[in-house]
This record gives C-alpha cells, structure tokens and sequence, in this order.
C-alpha cells in the first residue's frame, strides 16, 4: 500500500518542490500545502503522516506563526481521533524552536538540512510500519555492484514495509554489519573483484554477523550455477530474472516460516 505523506512548508520553494519529487520518486504519494489557515482548513482528509519543512530565519515571527498553525490543525485532527505523525525537517536551530511548540507524543522524528530523501521517506515508512503492526519492521541489507538493481530492490522492500540497508561492495557490506544488526542479508553472487562466495564466507567467519540469515541473488539460473551456489549452505537464492513482487514474496515467506 502506498504511503501517503502531507507536506507543508510556510511558502512554496524550489527546494520544496524537489524534495516532494525525490519522495514521489521513493514511491511515496505527496500532497503540498502552505501552513496559511485558510490551506490548512481546505485539507479535507490528511494524511497520517505530516512533514513540516521548516525554511525561514530562526525567530521569524512568520514562521512561528506559520508553525502555531500546523499546531492547531493538528490539535483539531487528534481531537476529531486522526492520529497524526509529525516530521521536521530544517536546521538544528530550526528543529529546536520547533520541537519547544510541537507536544513529544506527535513528533515522530526530525532531520538535519543536507539530508537524504531516500532516509526521510525509510523513516516515514518505518514510523507507519510501527505504528501499524506494533513492532518494528524486519531489516534487510541487499549487496549488489549494479546500483539500478540496489536502487530496484530498496524501492521494492521499503514499499512492502521492510528497512532496508544498501552496499555496493562486499567491504562496504562487512563495515555496515559491524555497526549495524539486520534481520536478512540479499548477496549478488556474481560479484566483481571480491566475489559473492568469498563475501558468504567473510560474514561467516566473524562472530557479530556469522548467524545473519544470507540468501543469494544470482543472473544466472543454469544447473551448474544452483549447484555452486546451493553447496554453500545459503538459506536460499533468488534469480535476479524473477519480478519485484516475486523476489519480495519469497523474502516474505522466509521470514513467515522463520
């Protein structure tokens, strides 16, 4: 299901508008409105999800006005039983003049300007997951040399409620699972350089990461190719040739039978 993201700004902008484009672009479907009233009282059914893009001076009289009209708006939604999920992004400054108007239950989370459109849009989705089904969703990390395939696969998991962790390389993949704990690991076993067998095996040998369920992703689904792959004991593999909705249905069950 798609996910639906209200984003209000004090004035439309460029730069408003590109970020509305880059999270229509992670599959999320944006409404743009001002915090002007008059805007706010025209929304007839928000969404859940509210993204305030905080863009004037620190301590402009504008844009704190511009802000207590998102707090009553929102204030009206909570009483009338819609729960709402607040999001800023601006500078620090910004973010803690905000946070002193907006009550700590609405606020879901806030980033920092330069930020990451894909980490913003994998927040919305991860606070509406929780939100959702009362538990955090499972995290995958997918390691792949070819960028349209990790770009392909993010979009897929992420729209189906997963969080998801990209690596381009095997070292890549190896310094983000020392630092970071995921549910299921997706390997491109036609790897350059460094091969997908060899990174198997780099993960399985160390302590933190040698229990990560590993399932690979191959191109090639000849007898022979299976046959090498399946003698590593992965979980399982997946043909990179299968549709999105295959590839997601398989990692869905894995994790229903688990």
């Amino acid at each position: 299901m798609e996910t639906a993201v209200l984003l209000l700004s004090d004035k439309k902008s460029m730069l408003v508008s590109a970020l509305a484009d880059g999270l229509e672009g992670e599959g999320l479907h944006v409404t743009q409105a001002t915090t002007d009233k008059k805007e706010l009282a025209a929304l007839k059914e928000p969404p859940s999800d509210i993204l305030l893009y905080l863009q004037n001076e620190t301590g402009s009289a504008k844009r704190n006005a511009g802000n207590l009209n998102v707090l009553e708006y929102i204030k009206k939604k909570v009483v009338s039983g819609v729960m709402i999920r607040l999001f800023l992004l601006g500078t620090d400054e910004e973010i803690r003049e905000a946070e002193k108007i907006f009550p700590p239950g609405v606020l879901a989370d806030a980033f920092v300007r330069p930020y990451r459109t894909d980490e913003v849009a994998d927040a919305i989705r991860y606070a509406e997951n929780v939100d959702r089904t009362g538990e955090p969703p499972k995290s995958i990390l997918v390691v792949d040399d070819d960028a349209t395939m990790l770009r392909t696969l993010k979009a897929s998991f992420s729209a189906a409620g997963y969080k998801v962790y990209t690596a381009n390389s095997g070292m890549n993949a190896i310094q983000l699972l020392i630092k970071t704990r995921v549910d299921l690991i997706l390997l491109d076993y036609e790897m350059p350089i460094v091969k997908g067998p060899q990174i198997f095996e780099m993960i399985r040998s160390e302590e933190q990461m040698k229990d990560i369920p590993i399932m690979f992703l191959t191109a090639k689904g000849d007898r022979q190719t299976i046959s090498e792959v399946l003698s590593l004991n992965p979980e399982s593999y997946l043909l990179k040739s299968l549709p999105q909705s295959a590839i997601v249905s398989a990692v869905d069950n894995f994790f229903l039978k688990g």
